[in-house]
């Protein structure tokens, strides 16, 4: 089977550069300046090798996967703040033999828009980035206010959330600390410090499936009470 190479539209190259470029340039003189750290940026590199096989040893399957991140984060002042999050993978072995169209199975259901840029698929091998965050805040002492590809945290749970609706995630992908996002925007009030009101919206662009809710938090008898209602 010959190498299959899909082009996504340039942009989706030229921005992650540029804004990377920005990084590099502007990150000593910004620092010089108002002495304070405007951007960060930090990352990792992992590889992670697996083996599946049936309980009679018959089938041994063999995958490796190289994991990189890339996380930038951009704090211009004590109110404005953003952030753009890179994840690259490149997959080789009988997991990607064994899949039909490997590289579509990767895409985040809950990205309405598609970020990712597949750099090539083989019948043996594939290798992705995608976008997995990019957004916008603004925040003051009582509101803070975020628009684009974010994570919603609205509950703490060591392995299912259920108040996770914005975008939730397989438990059983183990090599994913960050966690998937969606495309969103949320509105945090804050009541006072144990105490706040959340709106946010996901919309659909292709089908019906926009998620809206508000969450209300507050903490009383040395316990934290949720309420949370929406459209879902």
């Amino acid at each position: 089977m010959k190498s299959r190479v899909r082009y996504r539209s340039l942009r989706l190259i030229i921005i992650p550069v540029l804004f990377i470029l920005f990084f590099f340039r502007n990150t000593s003189s910004a620092q010089e300046v108002e002495k304070k750290e405007v951007w960060k940026i930090k990352g990792y590199l992992k590889e992670l090798p697996y083996i599946s096989f049936d309980k009679n040893f018959a089938n041994i399957y063999s995958t490796n996967l190289i994991h990189n991140r890339l996380n930038v984060k951009w704090n211009p002042s004590e109110n404005i703040s953003g952030a753009a999050e890179f994840r690259t993978r490149l997959y080789w072995g009988d997991d990607v033999r064994a899949t039909p169209n490997f590289s579509e199975q990767l895409r985040n259901r809950n990205e309405q828009v598609d970020a990712s840029i597949i750099w090539f698929e083989t019948k043996n091998s594939a290798m992705l980035t995608n976008i997995e965050r990019f957004w916008l805040e603004y925040k003051s002492s009582k509101i803070a206010i975020r628009a684009g590809r974010q994570r919603i945290n609205w509950g703490i749970a060591t392995t299912w959330n259920p108040n996770d609706i914005f975008n939730s995630y397989n438990f059983l992908d183990f090599d994913y600390e960050e966690r998937p996002g969606s495309d969103a925007v949320k509105v945090q009030y804050f009541v006072n410090d144990l105490s706040n009101v959340d709106i946010a919206v996901s919309p659909s662009f292709s089908n019906n499936t926009s998620v809206v809710a508000a969450k209300y938090f507050f903490n009383k008898g040395t316990y934290d009470w949720q309420f949370s209602a929406g459209w879902y």
